[in-house]
């Protein structure tokens, strides 16, 4: 009957929109992971990297109850090889909410990412049966972002010819990349990056040319950032790829090539 009721507790939030102050849950505590997991980069030289994990409880915890973190045998990395439980248990006692800390080492870390699942355990509160039940964190090595000065081979291409060579360099501009003569002779292609996870983004830009058949002659070509929200541009240092998802439209009308991929290998 107790989980009857919780059950239907969300199931009425769902349909009533409630918020925190409006939820009045007084059954089981029932564990469960805040989010379904998250991606991390290990510095290169830093020897290692501690990562919280949290994870809540429906309602507060009362007495004396052990929360434990454990690996599921479908993970890719391993306990001791690629990480460490530096806070693997908990007691959430007078709490609704916990977190554990996983060390990522760098000593295993690979450019290939590696993947440990997680999942709740206890002798004293049972897991929820809704939200989050297990906790997936992608873990590879993060490579200084200067080895992307070099020169690269356009693997998948649209906007050129495939196999055309390409110097990549840092610009000037603090976290952007440049693409040395990609759109044009003398026009380069500009990537914007994040220093944290080497996500890239195209700031709009003009490709040095112009549209020449008719009903749009002389219509200038742009680029722009993809407008399909699961195309992520990024790069690799450590493997130094980078693939980039492009949205090449005419300037000043709905004309457009649409969403095209661009991908780089350093030779």
């Amino acid at each position: 009957m107790k989980t009857i009721k919780y059950i239907y507790l969300f199931l009425v939030c769902l349909v009533m929109s409630c918020t925190n102050d409006e939820i009045h849950y007084e059954g089981e505590p029932y564990l469960h992971f805040v989010t379904s997991g998250s991606d991390q980069l290990i510095e290169q030289g830093s020897g290692h990297k501690d990562v919280e994990v949290k994870y809540g409880t429906i309602s507060q915890v009362s007495g004396d109850k052990e929360v434990k973190l454990v690996l599921d045998p479908s993970s890719t990395a391993k306990e001791g090889v690629d990480f460490q439980l530096v806070k693997g248990t908990d007691n959430p006692s007078g709490k609704v909410n916990g977190v554990f800390v996983v060390r990522l080492l760098e000593s295993g870390a690979t450019s290939v990412a590696k993947k440990a699942v997680f999942k709740l355990q206890s002798n004293s509160i049972q897991n929820a049966i809704i939200d989050y039940q297990t906790y997936t964190m992608s873990m590879s090595l993060k490579c200084s972002a200067t080895l992307m000065n070099a020169n690269f081979k356009n693997t998948e291409a649209f906007w050129n010819t495939p196999n055309g060579n390409y110097d990549i360099v840092q610009s000037s501009t603090t976290n952007q990349l440049k693409v040395k003569d990609f759109l044009d002779v003398g026009v380069d292609l500009v990537l914007n990056y994040n220093p944290d996870t080497y996500v890239v983004t195209i700031p709009d830009q003009y490709t040095g040319s112009n549209y020449s058949a008719a009903p749009y002659a002389g219509a200038p070509i742009w680029v722009k950032q993809s407008t399909d929200a699961s195309q992520v541009s990024s790069f690799n240092p450590c493997t130094k790829t980078l693939t980039v998802y492009g949205n090449y439209y005419l300037k000043g009308t709905t004309a457009a090539y649409g969403n095209k991929k661009e991908a780089f290998v350093g030779n």
